[in-house]
């Protein structure tokens, strides 16, 4: 596959929902806004998508969401896990995840699910820990730093990677 690598492991987290704890213990992979723009429900980013990992658009539009819901909203997630970004992405990325997770999650869109409007509220509340510099200094700053020392048991057994389509 080369749909980058976000799409490859939501595909593979869809094939394979054990492995949600090894991919929840890494850190977020390249290829974030492709995969928020997919489960946004964006059709021309789904198709394009399509067109590289060579899965067909519904289960692009399955798998990102699935991921979304396994991997960016567990429990301890930062405001920048929610948001699927690191705390170096720019201000701009942060909005635009926003925006993308909003299209999908806001209770006022058609079709929205009943746990949609839960998950929307923590997206705003994650985006408004953020959404300005002085906020987000406070947001860092309040903060624990991570723990350096468990960051090697963190991540082991996080090498897996999906299965080949």
């Amino acid at each position: 596959m080369s749909g980058g690598e976000a799409l490859d492991l939501a595909l593979g987290l869809l094939r394979a929902p054990a492995r949600r704890s090894a991919l929840a213990a890494r850190p977020l992979p390249t290829g974030m806004t492709t995969l928020l723009e997919v489960a946004g429900g964006s059709e021309s980013a789904a198709h394009a998508a399509a067109a590289s990992t060579g899965a067909s658009p519904a289960e692009l539009l399955e798998a990102s969401r699935f991921f979304v819901q396994q991997i960016l909203f567990t429990e301890d997630a930062s405001a920048y896990r929610v948001l699927g970004a690191g705390p170096d992405a720019p201000q701009s990325t942060l909005q635009a995840h926003h925006r993308h997770l909003q299209r999908w999650l806001h209770p006022d869109r058609d079709g929205g699910e009943a746990w949609d409007s839960a998950f929307s509220a923590r997206v705003n509340e994650a985006w408004n820990k953020l959404r300005t510099p002085a906020a987000r200094r406070a947001y860092d700053q309040a903060r624990p730093e991570p723990a350096q020392a468990s960051a090697p048991a963190a991540t082991s057994g996080s090498d897996w990677h999906p299965p080949a389509a």
